[in-house]
């Protein structure tokens, strides 16, 4: 079963394509992937990518991003795969919504513009978070995180006092 769009997200779809072969033409992407992976910091075409709105397409205008739904970002982030368009977009995106549900508008607006780069754990794993005088401290292991590496801040799930939630943010963790 497909899911329908609209003619405004197929143009949307078709710019965003654009944009990435543009930004990073395929023979840069087959040359990215032939060498060895390694933090390089920030990529050089991420400001473009969050000048064009594509981080924060999704979030509330308020929140720096364009008032967009979810649809609108998977339609995007598609064409983005087809391109084998390289970077953390996926998990900065994903980080974002997940920062906007738990109500963190001052993390979702670096996010959407470009500021921060985001990260997301693939799973629960086995974190707790114990409350100090500073924040939160966490304990345990952490799943794989998703562009981990890459990341000024992680979004990380974990247990406090027996419930499980968004309790704070690591950040610095790429470094």
């Amino acid at each position: 079963m497909g899911i329908g769009i609209t003619q405004d997200q197929r143009d949307l779809a078709e710019a965003a394509g654009g944009w990435a072969a543009r930004a990073v033409p395929p023979e840069a992407v087959r040359k990215l992937l032939d060498t060895a992976p390694a933090r390089t910091g920030r990529p050089v075409y991420w400001d473009q990518l969050a000048a064009q709105g594509l981080l924060g397409l999704h979030l509330p205008e308020a929140d720096g991003g364009g008032g967009g739904e979810l649809l609108d970002l998977a339609v995007v982030l598609e064409e983005l795969g087809r391109a084998a368009f390289p970077g953390p977009c996926l998990p900065t995106t994903l980080a974002a919504a997940l920062l906007h549900r738990g109500g963190a508008p001052a993390l979702v607006r670096a996010l959407a513009t470009g500021a921060r780069i985001g990260a997301v754990a693939l799973g629960t794993g086995s974190l707790t978070a114990v409350e100090g005088p500073d924040g939160y401290v966490l304990d345990g292991t952490a799943p794989p995180v998703l562009c981990g590496a890459d990341a000024d801040l992680i979004v990380l799930a974990a247990e406090v006092a027996g419930e499980a939630g968004l309790t704070g943010e690591a950040e610095g963790a790429g470094g």
